[in-house]
């Protein structure tokens, strides 16, 4: 089932320096789409960056699924569909008969993280939404 889940983060601290992180409330599935919605007050060298966390620590052990560098005056959505190359489980590469490495949606059972630099101090600097097949 197709499904998503919103994130808002808060920045604080100083004009073109503030920051601020959060987390999404736990689920699990495979991450189609990660849609990003910034403030249209944050200025241009807002980056926010989301990581799926690999075994339900916030602060350690996070791989960096979508980076949106210097979106803070975009205008509307911003969009990224984030895959990995897969592996057999014992870290090996995964090819097709054509000897193409296959790529898949990345798999969470806890969730994902946010983090956002650069910014302004504000209140729901940015929203993130995020698509996922649970």
């Amino acid at each position: 089932m197709i499904t998503s889940t919103k994130v808002k983060v808060t920045t604080t601290g100083s004009a073109g320096s503030a920051t601020g992180s959060a987390e999404s409330a736990p689920f699990a599935g495979k991450i189609l789409a990660v849609i990003l919605v910034p403030d249209s007050a944050l200025p241009s060298t807002t980056d926010t960056t989301v990581f799926v966390t690999k075994d339900g620590d916030k602060d350690v052990n996070l791989e960096t699924i979508a980076t949106f560098t210097n979106s803070g005056d975009t205008e509307g959505v911003i969009k990224r569909y984030p895959i990995v190359e897969a592996d057999d489980g014992a870290g090996t590469s995964v090819a097709d008969t054509d000897k193409t490495n296959v790529f898949v949606p990345y798999v969470t059972v806890t969730g994902v993280h946010i983090e956002v630099a650069q910014a302004d101090a504000l209140t729901d600097a940015v929203e993130i939404e995020i698509i996922y097949d649970a």
